[in-house]
């Protein structure tokens, strides 16, 4: 997220991490964390706002990454019977989520939180899943966003996929649904960790770092 500072730590532990700089921007924060392990192997944690949001652990064979699981999610619905089931649904699996009835909320969200999933209604009240979409690109963040629909058709999929969202699924949610949306999420920020420390390479390799 922009003006966002992460911490960076190394350690053997988490919990005795020593605070080696504080960079500004997740992923300048990431390159840096993957540059530092690649240079000085040994474990390295990425810290914003009390929460460890990425970390970086040597392994024998290779630098593997591991994407925190503690980041937040968002619900967005102006349905307060939807909002309350899928926080229910999330809460029974420990996970806390913000919830926001309106677009304009959001961005205030958006503007205290480094936010890694997005639960949003296909209408709300001032608005639909393309503001949120859009507000969420707009300062940066990489939230996949998730819409919630009662629809949930191949033309409202593919029209959704279009704009910029992560995945439709059915109103009212389904906890199986809502487990895989998670699930996936976690894969994508492997992913993009791996990716991250892939460019930290090549940037080795030319000198840049």
């Amino acid at each position: 997220m922009r003006n966002s500072t992460y911490d960076l730590f190394r350690g053997t532990l988490r919990e005795n991490g020593v605070l080696i700089g504080t960079v500004e921007g997740l992923q300048a924060a990431t390159n840096r964390m993957s540059c530092l392990a690649l240079t000085a192997p040994g474990d390295y944690f990425l810290f914003h706002l009390g929460n460890i949001v990425a970390s970086i652990t040597k392994t024998p064979n290779a630098l593997q990454p591991e994407t925190s699981p503690v980041w937040k999610i968002v619900i967005v619905s102006s349905d307060s019977n939807h909002l309350s089931a899928l926080t229910e649904i999330l809460k029974k699996r420990g996970l806390e989520p913000i919830c926001t009835p309106t677009v304009v909320q959001f961005r205030n969200v958006l503007s205290r939180h480094s936010i890694g999933l997005v639960f949003c209604d296909s209408t709300l009240s001032d608005g639909d899943y393309r503001d949120v979409i859009n507000a969420s690109r707009s300062v940066g963040s990489k939230a996949r966003i998730v819409v919630t629909s009662r629809q949930a058709n191949w033309p409202e999929y593919l029209e959704a996929i279009r704009v910029g969202a992560f995945d439709v699924i059915s109103a009212p949610c389904r906890p199986k649904d809502v487990d895989w949306m998670v699930i996936q999420a976690r894969r994508d920020d492997r992913k993009m960790a791996k990716q991250l420390i892939t460019s930290g390479e090549r940037s080795l390799v030319r000198g840049d770092a």
